[in-house]
């Protein structure tokens, strides 16, 4: 409303009339866009069922799992990689890797923290000091001094997506193959 007040004010400016501008485009996506009331609703899957931990749709079945993020790797963590690819994955199957850099950092913080409580005879200097350390790290998740750089913790995202074969049962048997690959 703020930002309309502004836009009126400014045709009254620059010498136009009191119209109102018509809304863009743009403006009319995202207010349209921000009208749903669950994540769920934004995404193509009908059901989950907690105990097989797969999605359903109509026509396909999947999965999500998250792993820690690769920094490194060797010719035998590629070959691995490159057999799921190539027998573990059926045809008309969908693979995506999504890498987050999460800005919740507090908790693997509030660890360390706690670690240097919890240690045996716990010097009150080390648990100040490992206090306002957490404190220093967790303002960089958001206000960083040193921008573009940040603190973050790097999660990595496997989601696989299967056409659905007629047994719910086979499916079920396919997607924790295919699990049992990614996650030995």
């Amino acid at each position: 409303m703020a930002l309309e007040k502004l836009g009126r004010q400014l045709i009254a400016l620059l010498g136009g009339g009191n119209e109102t501008p018509k809304p863009s485009f743009f403006k009319k996506f995202w207010q349209e866009s921000a009208q749903f009331h669950k994540i769920c609703d934004l995404l193509p899957y009908d059901a989950y069922d907690r105990k097989s931990k797969l999605f359903y749709s109509d026509e396909t079945v999947g999965f999500v799992i998250e792993t820690h993020p690769l920094v490194g790797s060797s010719v035998e963590m590629q070959k691995e990689l490159e057999n799921i690819f190539a027998t573990a994955l059926p045809e008309g199957s969908s693979f995506q890797v999504m890498l987050w850099a999460d800005p919740h950092v507090g908790d693997q913080l509030d660890e360390y923290v706690k670690a240097r409580k919890e240690a045996p005879n716990p010097s009150s200097m080390l648990i100040k000091m490992a206090e306002k350390r957490a404190d220093y790290l967790k303002s960089f998740a958001y206000d960083s001094p040193f921008k573009p750089f940040s603190v973050r913790n790097f999660r990595c995202f496997f989601s696989v997506s299967l056409v659905r074969t007629i047994s719910r049962r086979d499916d079920e048997d396919i997607c924790e193959r295919i699990k049992s690959q990614l996650m030995p």
